[in-house]
């Protein structure tokens, strides 16, 4: 083997490790900035599942309450009749009893408030 020959060998070695080494970096950061890209996908995912659902959830129990107080009208309204009570006194009965309804829910701070503010 000549000098040139040996310096040839050694130059593409060196420039094959070169390229082994850029190739090992440029993996690694695709990985780490795939793993970032996942971790922040992931958390976004959740939140959106997480809002989807409390929102679900919300509807669910707004249709409860609708339900509760339109059983609870009927009753007031049955309760009125059987105590022969104009419709005036009826009408003045059942928005008293929301009034109370209104006053207890908004100073109990458990009602659902989702995103959209709903």
């Amino acid at each position: 083997m000549t000098v040139q020959s040996l310096r040839d060998a050694s130059m593409e070695a060196q420039i094959q490790w070169s390229k082994q080494q850029y190739d090992r970096g440029y993996n690694e950061a695709a990985i780490i900035i795939r793993d970032q890209v996942r971790d922040e996908l992931r958390a976004e995912v959740r939140d959106e599942l997480r809002n989807e659902v409390r929102d679900e959830v919300c509807d669910e129990v707004r249709n409860e309450v609708r339900a509760e107080d339109c059983a609870q009208v009927m009753k007031l309204i049955e309760t009125c009749r059987s105590e022969n009570m104009s419709d005036t006194q009826t009408l003045q009965r059942i928005i008293d009893m929301m009034s109370s309804k209104e006053h207890m829910q908004s100073s109990s701070n458990g009602g659902c408030i989702s995103a959209d503010g709903k």
